[in-house]
């Protein structure tokens, strides 16, 4: 049985401050085992497995600010941080990559450190491709010799 899914966020959603908030990548391109829950963000494969995580969340981030995403399996594993060293807003993309050996639930996580709220952007860019996804590949099944 083959594991793995790709999301797209089909609309802006809000990034409180100063917490870590789960990404609810809600429109399933596919899930090839029904593992992933578009309402809740999280994959949960059905067996111990070694997966590689891709995604990505654009944001408009204040200038002197982060936006940071994590891999969360169910705590952080991973994270990557992008800063916007100039004095403005720019719109911005952080991406990250990670393979993990599990069986546990895999949600993707953003926070940054702007005074107020920022917004995950969702549908596509001009060029038709999503602005914010993520992406679920299923490397084999953990087979331990003894």
């Amino acid at each position: 049985e083959r594991s793995g899914c790709k999301a797209t966020l089909s609309a802006d959603q809000s990034l409180p401050t100063g917490v870590i908030t789960t990404v609810v990548f809600d429109t399933e391109v596919n899930d090839l085992a029904a593992e992933y829950n578009p309402a809740t963000g999280v994959f949960d494969p059905t067996k111990l497995t070694w997966l590689f995580v891709t995604a990505t969340v654009t944001a408009d981030v204040p200038g002197s600010r982060f936006l940071r995403l994590y891999l969360n399996s169910p705590t952080p594993k991973a994270r990557h941080t992008i800063f916007n060293f100039s004095a403005s807003l720019q719109t911005m993309q952080c991406s990250l990559s990670f393979m993990i050996l599990t069986d546990s639930v895999v949600t993707i996580g953003a926070e940054h450190d702007h005074t107020s709220a920022i917004n995950a952007q969702g549908a596509n860019n001009p060029a038709g491709d999503a602005k914010s996804w993520i992406n679920v590949s299923a490397l084999g099944l953990y087979n331990r010799k003894i």
